[in-house]
C-alpha cells in the first residue's frame, strides 16, 4: 500500500493485553469499503502483543508493528504512533476499544473529505452500561449549545480516542505531562484556529470499562483542576484571558472548595501500573 493510497491510519496504542488487542484489530479488520492502514505501537515489557499482531499481519499486510521506548508515558507511545501514520486522517483506537460500525471509517473519511478535512466526533457506547455514556450526553448537550472548541478543556465532551477521526498536524502532539486533560489538550489544539468540527451522531465506537484504566488509579476532579489551572497560563493553549479564567472557575465548581489547592492525586496501587501513569504533582 503506497502512501498516496492510505485514506486513513487507525493508530492502535498497546500495553501488555493481547487478548484486547486481537479484539481490537478483528473490528478495524473488518470495516468494509475501505482498507485503513493499521499501527500497532507496542510498550509492553512482554512479547505476547507482538506475536499476535505478527500473527495476523501474515494475512493482513495493512499491518504494522512499531515498538515503543518503556518511558512510563503512555502518550509517548501515542505520539510514535502519529509520527508512523501515513493516511490523509488519522484516529487512535486504544486496546480496549472496538469498531461496532462496519461502516465508521469510510463514512469518516467521505465526511472529511467533503468538509476539506479537519475533525469528527462520533457517538459511543461504554460496553456493560446498556446505552450511551456521560461523554455522549455532553456531547449532543454541546452540538446543541453550539459550544465553541475551546470549551473541550472544561466540558471534556469527546469521549474515547476512537469516537475521533482528524487531519493530523506535524505540529501537534500529545503532551506526555498531562493525564486527565491530555486528549482534550491534543483535540483543542488540533481544531485550534483553522479546522472544522464535524458530528457524526451514530454510535460506531464501543469502550470497554476495566480495572487498569487511568480513571481508576486518579481523583479526576482534582486532576481536572490541577491541569486546567497549569493550561490557563500557557499561551499555546489558547487558554489567557477570560476563556482561562472562565475554566479555571468551571474546574473549581466540579472540586470541593477545601481541595482547590490540594495538589496531590490518588497514588497508583503497586505492581505493573504503579510506574505506566505519571501522575503530575
Amino acid at each position: 500500500m503506497t502512501d498516496s493510497a492510505i485514506a486513513i491510519s487507525c493508530v492502535v496504542p498497546a500495553y501488555q493485553s493481547a487478548s484486547m488487542i486481537a479484539r481490537c484489530l478483528a473490528s478495524i479488520l473488518a470495516q468494509t469499503g475501505i482498507t485503513p492502514e493499521i499501527v500497532v505501537v507496542d510498550d509492553s515489557s512482554t512479547l505476547d502483543v507482538r506475536a499476535c499482531v505478527d500473527a495476523l499481519a501474515v494475512h493482513h499486510p495493512q499491518i504494522r508493528y512499531a515498538a515503543g521506548a518503556r518511558t512510563g508515558r503512555p502518550a509517548d507511545n501515542w505520539n510514535l504512533g502519529l509520527e508512523r501514520a501515513r493516511g490523509r486522517y488519522v484516529v487512535l483506537v486504544h486496546h480496549d476499544e472496538t469498531l461496532i460500525d462496519p461502516l465508521y471509517l469510510r463514512r469518516a473519511v467521505d465526511r472529511l473529505d467533503a468538509g476539506g478535512g479537519g475533525l469528527l466526533v462520533a457517538s459511543h457506547e461504554l460496553a456493560g452500561d446498556g446505552g450511551r455514556s456521560r461523554f455522549a450526553l455532553v456531547a449532543g448537550l454541546a452540538r446543541r449549545l453550539r459550544l465553541p472548541p475551546w470549551t473541550l478543556y472544561g466540558a471534556n465532551w469527546l469521549g474515547p480516542t476512537a469516537s475521533v477521526v482528524f487531519s493530523p498536524r506535524a505540529d501537534v502532539r500529545f503532551d506526555p505531562d498531562l493525564t486527565w486533560l491530555v486528549d482534550v489538550d491534543f483535540y483543542a489544539r488540533l481544531l485550534a484556529g483553522r479546522q472544522a468540527l464535524l458530528r457524526d451522531d451514530a454510535v460506531s465506537v464501543r469502550s470497554l470499562r476495566h480495572p487498569d484504566q487511568i480513571t481508576a488509579r486518579i481523583h479526576p476532579r482534582r486532576l481536572a483542576l490541577m491541569e486546567t489551572r497549569s493550561l490557563a497560563g500557557r499561551p499555546d493553549r489558547g487558554l489567557r484571558g477570560w476563556r482561562g479564567g472562565v475554566l479555571i472557575l468551571y474546574a473549581a465548581l466540579r472540586v470541593p472548595p477545601w481541595r482547590w489547592f490540594d495538589n496531590d492525586s490518588r497514588p497508583a496501587p503497586a505492581g505493573a501500573m504503579a510506574t505506566r501513569w505519571r501522575i503530575p504533582r
